[in-house]
């Protein structure tokens, strides 16, 4: 249900994102899908090899000026709505996810 309500998100940004500052906000919510990409990201070096880095599949989910939003590496900014942040809320308080 989540990975719907994620896929019909409204996008909000027209590039895509760098990985998530986990400093900047107190309060997120990380969700892991299963791998959607299949392909790694590698910094170009002298030596590729041993400089690859995995694109980070996690979404996370955060308030920012009273809105909700997706965040995820490589894709662009979703915004939420409220009902489908109410819709998330009430999963949660169903599942007792902590």
């Amino acid at each position: 249900m989540i990975k719907e309500l994620y896929d019909n998100a409204t996008e909000v940004s027209s590039k895509a994102l760098m990985s998530f500052d986990e400093e900047k906000y107190d309060k997120y919510f990380i969700i892991s899908f299963p791998l959607t990409t299949g392909i790694y990201s590698g910094w170009i070096r002298d030596d590729k090899a041993s400089q690859k880095e995995e694109v980070d599949e996690r979404v996370f989910l955060y308030q920012e000026d009273g809105q909700y939003y997706f965040y995820k590496q490589g894709q662009h900014l979703k915004k939420v709505s409220e009902d489908d942040m109410n819709k998330i809320l009430d999963y949660i308080k169903t599942k007792k996810i902590s």
